[in-house]
């Protein structure tokens, strides 16, 4: 058993020698033996080059998405910046050319159920809120406060189904009421039939209300019906006010 151990040792050695005794050699024929043996080696092992280059180009291909990814979420945070700062410019301009008293605030939450529709805004009685606080944005109004805390208030929007407000329209500022429909949609009661109505005249708040401050843009008128046999005319009006798009409103504080 030892000799046979000391044989495959003397092996191994003469082995290695004779390895080294051969790549040290210049020889034509043994370069050429040389570079058959790494064309062998280079087939043998190019399973494994070519899995590991796919593992590798993998992996790169992972990292590339994440910074894409991360490169696409800047960039469209940058862009909501952008378009949010040129927002608050415009209301910051319109602010201060307003001939109200304006609070700024920003909507934090909403609340769309079927029968009322209300926004929650950052601003509260520390701020100097209070109910039924007339709230308007750059195009008109939009509600009103209704429920006051320390730090946040509650908005009731102009389309809510409860909402009421007395408005004046047409040549002769008429006066009537706003009531909401759906949506963006609302229509004018109690405008006689006698009144000159058009389509794109613009509802006003009459300045009747103790709420409500008079002149404050309202809606649009879309249609006026005329039926003979009513005492009041059919008219269907668009809010003004981005009901469907806000990020900050006005309070107006008298």
């Amino acid at each position: 058993m030892r000799l046979l151990n000391l044989d495959t040792l003397l092996l191994i050695f003469l082995l290695c020698f004779s390895l080294i005794l051969f790549s040290l050699n210049n020889n034509s024929v043994v370069s050429s033996i040389k570079g058959e043996l790494a064309d062998i080696i280079e087939f043998i092992m190019y399973p494994q080059t070519w899995y590991e280059g796919i593992f590798s180009i993998k992996e790169e291909n992972q990292i590339l998405i994440k910074k894409n990814t991360i490169l696409n979420l800047l960039n469209a945070e940058l862009s909501v910046n952008h378009r949010e700062n040129n927002y608050l410019k415009e209301m910051l301009e319109y602010k201060e050319e307003a001939p109200f008293s304006l609070i700024m605030s920003k909507v934090v939450d909403h609340d769309f159920s079927f029968s009322l529709r209300n926004i929650i805004i950052d601003i509260g009685k520390e701020d100097g809120v209070y109910k039924n606080m007339p709230a308007m944005d750059m195009n008109g109004l939009i509600g009103k406060t209704s429920s006051i805390g320390d730090v946040s208030s509650s908005v009731q929007l102009i389309n809510d189904n409860n909402f009421r407000v007395s408005i004046r329209v047409g040549q002769e500022m008429v006066l009537g009421e706003f009531v909401p429909t759906f949506d963006v949609f609302g229509k004018l009661n109690g405008i006689r039939k006698t009144a000159d109505i058009k389509e794109n005249d613009i509802v006003y708040t009459s300045g009747d209300s103790k709420i409500y401050p008079k002149n404050l843009p309202v809606a649009k008128v879309l249609t006026v019906n005329r039926d003979g046999s009513k005492l009041f005319q059919d008219i269907s009006v668009k809010i003004l006010a981005d009901i469907n798009n806000y990020n900050y409103i006005f309070l107006i504080k008298e």
